[in-house]
């Protein structure tokens, strides 16, 4: 299988890779292996602190003459001991046989046999030590004769181990020298082929571009490879080979460029408009089959007659001076979109064109190409397009015509009139909705034969002031006549809106009761006027003080309540109602008299004081009964030990 220089230098890459990942396993092994080889090392030295440690417990409690108690918390001693001591032997071998070297492997399961069989005298003569009668000294002599040589023992385990790990590691570092000796050989090896196949071809592939570049096309580089250079080499080879051949087919091509003229031809006289094509001096040089049809005139009745004679004679003039400047600009231009063109029938009667008019050279003389077509059908469109709309302008109902993507095409002057826009303003970006929102519409879907929307017309009539008065119905409907302020329902709807976002938000809502002090006395003392004109006032003052998002009501006579929403604290309540009671008290005009009205304020929280609108009503109605009974002039929150006063 042949390799591309990518796959080649894939597999250098993961042969290199490979080489770096063994040696990087290898150094994990190792120290993994020797942090192992720690542990268990550790594990044989505490063999030598078992092995003297069961020897004193034997000692100490082989006198056969302590009580059940001692003599059982004895045995629990020396038998935790032996099992530490039996858990050990188990994991050093156990490492004896997953990472140690055969040679090794020998010398630690002869030291732990050793050490097995001390650990099996000892089971017994513990044991015997324990029972009651005399044989606790002969254990207890055994034991400690023994006592000296176990350690010895575990000394020599630790040194096997030690050795073992040593001659461990050195392996591995061997292993390690064949993989760097292995990698440079890769090297060495890489650099060796590329040089062969990869710059030998490269410098013969130059040396035979500078002979092409001289006009010696005939060399060809021996090289036969699937990869990258391969393909280079195969190319340039082609490339060769198609150039002197294409040398040779040079000639062959001016027969083609004859089969391409009658091709063209053929084009000519299939093109739906009509073509004619004339000299710089404005004869005709050849025509098509369309344009006999539209100007009425045989081909043999226009070839070498002047342009002219296919315009009206008004025009010819004019025309002939276009031409000639057409001819010395040589400018390819649209007249069909700039300006309409009237040919002239061989029956005299006129025909509206477009006319595309564009220059060629061939065998350096010039050729004007003028594409024609007949608008006739356009222009008679556009003439009851036009009536149409004279139609739709007088009309006095609004009229709009929409693309099915719901965009404004049109919209008559009465449409214009009734939405406030100018002769001249754009309707373009007006959206069908906001269109006819202020109005009474009917619409109409308009299908082609297909059965595809095709566009919507709308017809709407000025429904403005019925809506203004319906407006006007439902303020008096909310607000109260005399101080133009949110009436009792609307009061009701707006407490309940602010409760539902208090409780979505974690927010506080304040709901304040105001009554005038002593408001009978001034309708009574200078007529009802004078009292509605403080109420007027009261309401003004309440506007200008509180925040705009704030709602203000009259309950009915002397009876305010105000809704203060969004609060952080209890506090920021009393902060506004303190400052509106100053506001209210501050001296006011009526007539020739200047008086100073007091209220009295009960105030309520939601959710502190109460869970739902009727408890906070009621709740705030009761701390303002609170206020008047505690002497009017103060207000008060509800459930709070006193009054509180906002001196004149």
């Amino acid at each position: 299988m042949r390799l591309s220089l990518g796959w080649k230098a894939a597999l250098v890459a993961a042969a290199f890779l490979l080489l770096w990942l063994g040696h990087f396993v290898i150094a994990a092994i190792s120290v993994r292996q020797t942090e192992v080889f720690v542990v268990h090392i550790d594990e044989a030295g505490k063999l030598r602190m078992y092995s003297q440690r069961i020897a004193f417990l034997v000692e100490g409690c082989s006198n056969g003459q302590l009580a059940s108690d001692d003599a059982e918390s004895c045995r629990a001693r020396i038998r935790q001991a032996l099992e530490r001591y039996a858990a050990s032997l188990a994991s050093v071998r156990s490492i004896s046989t997953r990472l140690l070297l055969p040679r090794d492997r020998d010398a630690v399961h002869e030291a732990l046999d050793a050490l097995e069989e001390g650990a099996a005298f000892y089971r017994s003569a513990a044991a015997a030590a324990l029972e009651p009668g005399d044989e606790w000294r002969a254990a207890r002599d055994y034991v400690l004769q023994h006592a000296d040589a176990m350690p010895e023992r575990a000394e020599a385990l630790v040194r096997a181990l030690v050795a073992g790990q040593i001659r461990v590691q050195r392996l591995r570092d061997r292993t390690n020298d064949v993989l760097q000796g292995v990698g440079l050989a890769l090297l060495i090896a890489v650099v060796a082929i590329g040089r062969r196949q990869v710059l030998r071809p490269v410098r013969e592939i130059t040396r035979l571009a500078q002979r092409a570049g001289r006009g010696d096309y005939s060399g060809r580089v021996d090289y036969r490879s699937g990869d990258e250079i391969g393909a280079l080499v195969l190319a340039f080879n082609q490339s060769n080979a198609r150039t002197q051949r294409l040398i040779e087919e040079l000639a062959a091509g001016r027969a083609a460029a004859r089969r391409a003229e009658q091709e063209a031809d053929s084009l000519l006289e299939s093109a739906a408009d009509g073509i004619v094509i004339s000299g710089p001096d404005g004869r005709i040089l050849r025509v098509n089959r369309e344009a006999e049809r539209i100007f009425g005139y045989s081909r043999e009745q226009l070839l070498g007659a002047p342009v002219e004679m296919l315009i009206p004679r008004r025009s010819r003039s004019r025309h002939r001076d276009y031409r000639a400047a057409y001819v010395d600009s040589a400018i390819p231009r649209v007249m069909g979109t700039i300006s309409k063109i009237t040919g002239l029938r061989s029956d005299g009667s006129e025909v509206p064109l477009e006319i595309t008019l564009s220059s060629v050279r061939l065998d350096e003389q010039l050729r004007v190409i003028a594409v024609v077509r007949d608008v006739t059908e356009r222009e008679r469109a556009e003439a009851d397009r036009r009536r149409l709309l004279a139609i739709l302008d007088a009309t006095p109902d609004m009229i709009a015509i929409f693309t099915p993507d719901r965009k404004l095409c049109y919209l008559n002057p009465a449409g214009r009139e009734l939405l406030g826009l100018g002769p001249q303003d754009p309707v373009e970006q007006h959206a069908i909705d906001a269109l006819l929102a202020p109005s009474a519409q009917q619409l109409i879907a308009h299908f082609d034969e297909g059965g595809r929307l095709t566009h919507v017309s709308a017809i709407a009539r000025d429904i403005s002031e019925r809506r203004q008065y319906e407006a006007q119905l439902l303020h008096r409907a909310t607000h109260d006549q005399l101080t133009g302020l949110a009436n009792r329902a609307l009061f009701r709807d707006r407490l309940t809106q602010a409760v539902y976002h208090a409780e979505r938000s974690g927010r506080l809502v304040a709901l304040a009761f105001i009554d005038l002090d002593d408001f009978k006395q001034i309708n009574d003392s200078l007529g009802h006027a004078a009292g509605d004109a403080l109420l007027q006032e009261i309401a003004a003052r309440l506007r200008r003080h509180l925040r705009k998002g704030d709602t203000r009501a009259r309950l009915g006579g002397d009876e305010f309540a105000v809704i203060l929403e969004d609060l952080g604290r209890p506090d920021d309540a009393l902060v506004v109602v303190d400052g509106l009671m100053r506001e209210l008290q501050r001296p006011m005009m009526l007539g020739q008299r200047e008086i100073v009205v007091t209220t009295s304020i009960g105030i309520s929280i939601y959710p502190r004081d109460a869970a739902t609108v009727d408890e906070l009503l009621v709740h705030a109605d009761a701390a303002m009964y609170q206020a008047k009974a505690a002497g009017r002039n103060n207000y008060r929150l509800y459930g709070a030990p006193a009054p509180m006063t906002s001196p004149l």
